[in-house]
């Protein structure tokens, strides 16, 4: 399809505690913004924000329109505030990124140019990971390989959330009523036309990474049990076999008994097979909670955000957001 011949570009930007680092960051986008053939604007979420990260984007839209900031009545996570700030994007196409500077805004004219050209999504790919050490690495690698093999789509390695979406597959994506949401495995399902651009992360001038070890976690398994119920069937068939050996060993005794008598049984057999029967119990029973506590989320219908507040948004758009069933203002 043919793009408009003057489209309009919406910035889409989550930011937690990130007060230091808007000022930069607004005049990157705004100098790299400028530059392009478009009309633009940025749209900050601002994810619960404890710091004045609201009262600076209020400043910045004061003295530009075309910064609009929306602000939820607390913490509700990334990815929800990633597909809150589509819900608000009325360009022509979307660009996601991070409010920490280490998406370099130079790569949206690249990212431009592919989307001018007929691209539907075009993705960041991170050109190295030195930045992070031997476990991060291995442990991002395995996460990758186990999810590509399991789940039917497949997200290539060093892609994210950094990335540009056309209009049709921004409208696509706002279809999508989940709540525990892994945003790299909505966009390559959503599908369409994509292409990768390689950049460099760039060091975060301040603050600090809030991604720790245990959200990491987290945010794997919320990624395999989303797109996969294969962990499920292989638990299935897992207990088929600890049933077959246990039958096995069950003929043993039997035959051992009627041969040689009846001993008695010995006290490390005992142990080792109620340790082994209690794992695999405790590990069905957990697996299990996984996705019951996914269906008990989606079940209860609540809204996936609050608004607590808005600037430069009409009040048209945020009534419509309400009537949506995806966010109330406040």
């Amino acid at each position: 399809m043919p793009r408009p011949t003057n489209p309009r570009l919406s910035v889409v930007i989550p930011v937690m505690n990130e007060v230091e680092n808007l000022p930069p960051l607004v005049r990157a986008l705004t100098d790299v913004l400028d530059r392009l053939p478009t009309r633009w604007e940025l749209i900050f979420i601002d994810d619960g924000s404890e710091d004045t990260t609201f009262t600076v984007l209020s400043e910045l839209g004061a003295r530009n329109p075309n910064i609009k900031t929306v602000r939820f009545s607390r913490r509700f996570g990334k990815e929800i505030a990633l597909s809150a700030g589509l819900m608000y994007a009325a360009g022509d196409a979307v660009v996601t990124m991070d409010g920490d500077l280490q998406h370099p805004p130079e790569t949206l004219i690249e990212f431009f140019s592919k989307w001018h050209n007929g691209v539907d999504v075009v993705y960041g790919m991170r050109r190295s990971r030195e930045t992070e050490n031997i476990l991060q690495r291995m442990m991002r690698r395995a996460f990758y390989k186990l999810y590509n093999t399991i789940s039917s789509t497949r997200i290539p390695e060093g892609a994210g959330d950094f990335c540009m979406l056309d209009r049709k597959v921004v409208d696509a994506f706002n279809r999508l009523r989940e709540r525990d949401r892994f945003m790299k495995g909505l966009f390559a399902w959503v599908g369409f036309r994509q292409e990768p651009v390689l950049f460099d992360v760039q060091p975060r001038k301040h603050g600090r990474s809030r991604w720790r070890f245990l959200r990491l976690w987290r945010f794997a398994i919320t990624g395999i049990t989303s797109f996969t119920g294969l962990p499920l069937t292989i638990w299935s068939y897992m207990g088929a076999f600890v049933a077959l050996l246990s039958f096995v060993y069950a003929m043993v005794v039997i035959v051992r008994t009627v041969i040689f008598g009846n001993p008695v049984p010995g006290y490390t057999t005992i142990v080792v097979l109620i340790l082994l029967f209690g794992s695999f119990q405790i590990i069905s029973v957990g697996l299990l909670g996984e996705y019951i506590t996914r269906i008990f989320n989606e079940v209860k219908r609540r809204p996936m955000y609050l608004v607590s507040d808005t600037v430069n948004i009409a009040s048209q758009e945020a009534e419509s957001q309400s009537r949506n069933g995806r966010g109330a203002s406040g």
